[in-house]
């Protein structure tokens, strides 16, 4: 996704600042907490705006536990017809979807259900949420 560009620069000062004060040790590549928040608010605010509201997953959720869930995201791109999950598996995950759509499957390769990313106002998530 395009970032503002005040973040862009932000980004790049970071990297220009780790790379002069490594001076050829190697580099980190870690960011400061307050500029990740950023950032990952930036990339997936939208996504889990959709998962905040009344009977919703985060309904009632705090924007540190938020923030904190977005800096935990760990991105998964999946090609089609990949199975993320079978059925009577336990799924011990919870997945966004960002871009794209997820097709939930019967025993005989019928869709029963669609998870999209870009319809307004549905929850773009799927996995077993057993603590919400």
């Amino acid at each position: 996704r395009h970032m503002p560009p005040e973040m862009v620069v932000r980004l790049q000062s970071h990297f220009q600042y780790q790379h002069k004060c490594s001076a050829g040790k190697g580099m980190s590549i870690a960011l400061p907490k307050s500029l990740t928040v950023k950032v990952v608010n930036h990339q997936y605010r939208t996504t889990i705006d959709k998962c905040t509201g009344a009977g919703k997953a985060f309904a009632g959720c705090s924007k540190q536990f938020i923030d904190e869930f977005l800096i935990r995201l760990k991105v998964l791109h999946v090609m089609g017809s990949e199975e993320l999950v079978k059925k009577d598996e336990i799924a011990r995950e919870l997945y966004l979807v960002v871009e794209g759509a997820v097709y939930m499957m019967d025993d005989d390769n019928r869709v029963v259900r669609v998870i999209r990313s870009d319809v307004p106002d549905m929850p773009p998530y799927a996995g077993l949420v057993p603590f919400f």
